[in-house]
């Protein structure tokens, strides 16, 4: 009899996250579910591990077919515990989020989330990162379920084609016009994320301290990148590699240097 298929989940946003739930509650439809989640929120740790404290899992619940943790861990660490310390076998698919807050452009390298899928790439599993373009604690993701449930069928259904070391982005813009129109395969955007510092002072103690803020800049939005697409009220779907060589460049690095290109 053929088992059904794998499936690890996990996010950046906390084991109490909305966005994680919903993401159970739609994959569960595909295949055997391990969900492990950080117990508190771990925004920004992309590829973070820990390696000089111990890790420790705590059931959060259990159902036919599902089984959902929380770890002390980073997103990665997270997402490595349910690969390699609790499932039986290896996964057929690991999926993140569902993110609260957009992941575009140079976030990818920061985002947990699409830490997350990353590091399933690595592992050579297929992977998928979901976002939502809201913060909101509460957000709606009902109109995100249809295409999350369309995007893990057809990538299961052909998951023996689906390339080593590749994986997902996956970005939903929240509550266009209209609602969303459907979805497209598009570029990475090439804005950034732009840090404010703000200084502030604890009362009665002349010590600062700083919070970070900050702001998502695309100046020339190009009709491919996903910041275009999202706009358009589409779903946007960006495939990620591991390998990030500059190849384009080798030669006139090599003759900078004066060595070898391979």
């Amino acid at each position: 009899m053929n088992k059904r298929p794998l499936i690890v989940i996990s996010n950046d946003d906390g084991v109490h996250a909305k966005g994680i739930r919903t993401l159970i509650d739609i994959a569960k439809k595909h295949g055997e579910i391990i969900a492990v989640a950080p117990d508190t929120e771990q925004s920004g740790k992309s590829h973070a591990m820990t390696v000089a404290d111990p890790m420790k899992l705590k059931l959060v619940s259990e159902e036919p077919g599902v089984r959902f943790f929380s770890c002390n861990g980073t997103p990665v660490d997270c997402s490595k515990m349910a690969m390699k310390a609790i499932a039986e076998r290896t996964p057929d698919l690991v999926i993140s989020g569902i993110n609260h807050g957009t992941n575009v452009g140079t976030n990818v390298f920061y985002s947990g989330t699409v830490g997350i899928a990353i590091d399933a790439a690595i592992e050579g599993i297929p992977s998928i990162g979901f976002s939502l373009c809201s913060y909101t604690a509460d957000a709606d993701f009902s109109e995100t379920e249809e295409y999350i449930d369309c995007i893990l069928g057809k990538v299961l259904e052909n998951i023996s084609s689906f390339p080593k070391g590749l994986c997902l982005t996956v970005n939903f813009p929240y509550k266009p016009e209209g609602g969303i129109k459907g979805m497209k395969v598009c570029s990475l955007s090439q804005g950034k994320w732009y840090e404010v510092y703000e200084k502030r002072m604890r009362p009665g103690v002349n010590i600062p301290y700083y919070w970070i803020t900050g702001f998502y800049e695309e100046k020339d939005i190009k009709p491919n990148s996903e910041m275009k697409v999202l706009a358009d009220g589409y779903v946007s779907i960006v495939p990620l590699k591991i390998d990030i060589t500059f190849d384009e460049h080798k030669k006139m690095l090599g003759s900078l240097l004066g060595v070898d290109v391979l």
